[in-house]
């Protein structure tokens, strides 16, 4: 629950959270935060009228015709 709130704490419109579990890497045998506070993180960001998306759905331009 603490990672969760951390993250969504103070979001909005625009922002960007970039998620990994880098501790993992280094140490197998530790649990996976992220990916246990990601259902919680997805519940807060539609409570206030956000929605995820994929980075690149936000960085590609269109192709111009």
């Amino acid at each position: 629950a603490a990672v969760a709130a951390r993250l969504t704490r103070g979001l909005s419109a625009g922002d960007v959270v970039l998620l990994h579990d880098g501790a993992r890497h280094r140490r197998p045998a530790l649990p996976r935060v992220v990916l246990q506070a990601l259902p919680r993180v997805f519940d807060a960001i539609e409570a206030v009228g956000l929605r995820t998306m994929p980075l690149m759905d936000d960085l590609v331009e269109p192709p111009r015709v």
